[in-house]
């Protein structure tokens, strides 16, 4: 069998019969002592999906930007981030978010983008 921090990074939400089943994998999947940006995405990510009521929606907001602070250079946490800004309806938050160019600092390849296409202007 494979450690859970090698699978849980191949696994969607669809390879599980609910939200639940995939966030309690993912809680697991954090106890083999391995810190992963893939395994905290995975988490904050599922967190959010099985999450039912506001308050436990804004958790998962809030662990995703403790995730995204863990990993600074990590454009999928970011990603991440800005996700579940966008499924809230927090359309201002993230605006806001993305006008500070954190995003940017963030994800290289988002920068290089937006960088190519203001040298066109």
């Amino acid at each position: 069998m494979k450690p859970a921090y090698l699978t849980t990074a191949s696994l969607s939400l669809k390879d599980f019969k609910n939200a639940d089943a995939a966030y309690d994998y993912a809680q697991k999947a954090m106890t083999c002592g391995i810190r992963s940006p893939i395994l905290e995405r995975n988490l904050t990510r599922t967190e959010f999906n099985a999450a039912k009521t506001p308050q436990q929606k804004t958790a998962a907001l809030s662990a995703a930007r403790a995730a995204m602070n863990r990993y600074p250079l990590s454009g999928m946490m970011t990603s991440n981030y800005v996700d579940i800004l966008y499924s809230l309806g927090r359309h201002e938050e993230l605006i806001n978010f993305l006008r500070t160019g954190t995003a940017l600092l963030r994800d290289r390849a988002l920068t290089t983008h937006c960088s190519r296409v203001l040298m066109r202007l």
